[in-house]
């Protein structure tokens, strides 16, 4: 998912979190035009489903620097310690969404999937709830303030820490943060 992008560019769109500001929301992203026939017809399909289901919030396609595809439902918590470094683009510059019709639609799919979780806990495969409790956990420990949160059993925790130490979804991430700001990658 988020693993091994040899070019080192970003490959997703942060969201800032309102929970916690030390707290981001890892939107995977690409061009859409990498996805074969089959690939975009699924991802229409999702797009093109009522708006009152929760999968028509999986995917989201908007115009960054090219026509780009969200994968909304993939999304993963991630804080500074997890961010290797901003990515500058050929420009040298961050890229930032300047669109504000496509941040609005990019923060509502993201806070309809992010309240079916609260409702539906670990219902993505990546263990949304999971990642965002071991995250808020540490991020307390670090504050010097001990906060309870429910990490579930100790094999689950055991393949989180491996997570969230980098050696499976979050490895070789690259991406761009900004305090208050979405920013997409440069794919």
């Amino acid at each position: 998912m988020l693993i091994n992008d040899s070019k080192e560019r970003p490959i997703v769109c942060l969201i800032k979190s309102s929970e916690n500001e030390s707290l981001y929301w890892a939107v995977p992203m690409g061009k859409f035009n990498h996805r074969d026939e089959k690939a975009q017809k699924r991802i229409n399909r999702y797009l093109n489903k009522n708006e009152n289901t929760i999968e028509s919030c999986y995917y989201h396609i908007g115009r960054t620097t090219t026509k780009s595809i969200f994968f909304i439902s993939d999304a993963v918590p991630i804080t500074d310690k997890y961010i290797e470094r901003e990515y500058l683009g050929y420009d040298k510059k961050l890229y930032i969404i300047q669109n504000n019709n496509l941040v609005e639609k990019l923060e509502g799919k993201l806070k309809r999937i992010l309240s079916y979780e609260n409702s539906n806990r670990n219902h993505f495969r990546q263990h949304i709830s999971d990642l965002k409790d071991y995250l808020l956990k540490e991020l307390s420990e670090e504050n010097g303030k001990v906060q309870e949160v429910d990490l579930g059993n100790d094999k689950e925790n055991e393949n989180l820490e491996k997570v969230i130490k980098g050696q499976t979804v979050l490895e070789e991430v690259v991406v761009e943060k900004e305090t208050d700001e979405l920013q997409v990658a440069n794919n």
